[in-house]
């Protein structure tokens, strides 16, 4: 394979017709890089393993001449990147980290999203990314769950607090404990959260505990919003 050729472009394919497009970044005598036409991100592979992706058909070579123009219309690595302040840079930053876990999960065989499969393919990740600071199972599972959600959209990976602008949390510390609690055992069901039952548990859980603080002549505590609950699902 002549990965120095200008018009290679690689496919992955998805179930449900979805397809990812790949163009060579940069290349050496052992690894090539390559380049999401559409999103702009890189993955670093092992020139071998590249070759048996090939082979194995996981995946696919094209040219450019056979495929919609539109794609080349804005070539990524011709984009002339914005200036930005150092916050913008930084939450660009983390959620292109996000999205090379993201993809790689869902380009690779990993069966499952459960803490076995997940657990041991995120430390193995973190070393190739070079990431110290690597997720969770639970908080990678939500990164796919709104990506995929989204439309496979690089916005939906961009942490919570920076979309509508951030707010210190007013939350008394016990609500805030009991909310943490509650999105940890909710978020067990890792993809499949149902966020509504999650904030009525909430509830639940709160009136229970204000019953306790009457007795004993404390105040009751004010439950947080539901787009709270949403938020940290979502963060």
């Amino acid at each position: 394979m002549n990965f120095r050729d200008p018009d290679l472009v690689l496919v992955k394919k998805f179930r449900g017709g979805k397809q990812t497009f790949y163009q060579v970044h940069s290349l050496s005598s052992e690894q090539v890089s390559l380049q999401d036409i559409e999103h702009g991100g890189q993955f670093s592979f092992q020139r071998k393993q590249l070759e048996d992706h090939l082979t194995k058909g996981t995946l696919t070579a094209t040219t450019k001449s056979k495929l919609p123009q539109t794609l080349f219309v804005k070539p990524v690595t011709k984009k002339a990147k914005p200036r930005k302040n150092i916050q913008q840079a930084k939450e660009q930053a983390e959620v292109d980290r996000r999205y090379r876990y993201v993809r790689q999960l869902l380009d690779s065989n990993v069966p499952s999203l459960s803490e076995q499969r997940l657990t041991p393919w995120i430390a193995q990740k973190a070393v190739e990314l070079d990431d110290d600071a690597p997720p969770s199972y639970k908080t990678l599972g939500r990164w796919v769950k709104s990506f995929t959600e989204s439309g496979w959209k690089m916005e939906s990976l961009r942490p919570a607090h920076s979309k509508k602008g951030y707010h210190k949390s007013r939350l008394a510390p016990q609500v805030s404990d009991l909310l943490d609690q509650v999105v940890l055992e909710h978020s067990k069901a890792v993809i499949n959260v149902n966020v509504r039952r999650a904030y009525l548990d909430f509830i639940e859980r709160l009136d229970e505990l204000n019953q306790q603080r009457n007795k004993i002549g404390l105040p009751e505590l004010t439950a947080c919003s539901y787009q709270t609950i949403l938020t940290r699902f979502r963060g």
